[in-house]
């Protein structure tokens, strides 16, 4: 059977996932788009692996860590890693931050509880900003703000991800909000999976929320004092996913009721306004 041709195999798995970042490549050059599409495949493939609860997960996890070793070999077999080597070469991206990622998915498998916010805070660095720290290399970002940055802006957008998605979370039998967390508002797992919906409840998600604002309050702080005309595209990422946290939150936390998302139209709206502030601050600083 012929291999499908990996350049269209990554951009199909792109254009099908419905992603918000997705939206945000539209922003980028030709070459930089074909990278963060391939890194987008990367994520969606083995985050597909632990989500969809597979009786085989550990072994593809495993089959992915050794194709890892063969990317840096320059000898890659899947599709997906074929792209990647393009990209690794063409930007100088580490493998160690491929192997960071599979070990943030692979814990999936093996934690569905986090005792403390530095437990999670692991979690999410390797899920969420090795991706942003992969991503400044694409763009050309090299400063150790910009790193700052990236970890700081992968927390709060882990962290949202948490919020919005507690219902289907608990679903998979995983619940990613401090154990101490829960005990500080006197509300349990118990509650978590009756899904009660009270004061108590209120005052965790407030709590929660007003967290991860302020990872996005230090990032934004960060991108005011690096190479921000570079970081573009994290911006606008940026500023959907705080105005999903602020949806979030408008709906009186509503997440067991429905998953609360942004329609196409706002999350364009944010992209375009975004990326047209950046290139007027771009102009006005060049004078």
């Amino acid at each position: 059977m012929s291999q499908p041709d990996p350049e269209k195999h990554v951009q199909q798995i792109t254009q099908q996932s419905g992603s918000n970042f997705s939206l945000s490549f539209l922003f980028l050059s030709k070459e930089q788009k074909k990278s963060m599409t391939a890194l987008y495949a990367f994520c969606r493939v083995i985050d597909d692996i632990v989500d969809q609860n597979k009786m085989n997960a550990q072994v593809e996890i495993d089959w992915w860590r050794n194709e890892i070793k063969q990317l840096k070999k320059g000898k890659p077999h899947h599709p997906i890693s074929v792209e990647l080597l393009k990209l690794i070469q063409s930007y100088q991206v580490p493998t160690l931050y491929f192997d960071d990622l599979l070990k943030g998915v692979e814990m999936d498998l093996h934690k569905n509880r986090y005792q403390t916010f530095e437990e999670l805070y692991d979690y999410c660095y390797h899920v969420a900003s090795v991706v942003g720290l992969i991503a400044l290399k694409i763009f050309g970002t090299h400063e150790k703000e910009s790193e700052l940055y990236a970890i700081n802006l992968g927390i709060a957008l882990q962290l949202t991800n948490i919020l919005r998605d507690v219902d289907e979370d608990l679903e998979r039998g995983r619940i990613y909000l401090p154990q101490e967390d829960l005990h500080l508002f006197d509300y349990s797992d118990r509650d978590l999976h009756h899904r009660t919906y009270n004061q108590a409840f209120l005052k965790l998600m407030r709590f929660q929320t007003e967290r991860a604002k302020e990872f996005y309050r230090v990032a934004e702080g960060y991108s005011l004092t690096t190479d921000w005309k570079n970081l573009g595209v994290a911006q606008i990422m940026s500023n959907i996913y705080y105005a999903l946290l602020e949806e979030i939150e408008q709906s009186d936390f509503s997440v067991f009721e429905k998953r609360i998302t942004l329609s196409k139209y706002k999350k364009a709206q944010i992209a375009l306004t975004t990326f047209t502030k950046n290139r007027f601050f771009a102009l006005v600083r060049k004078r």
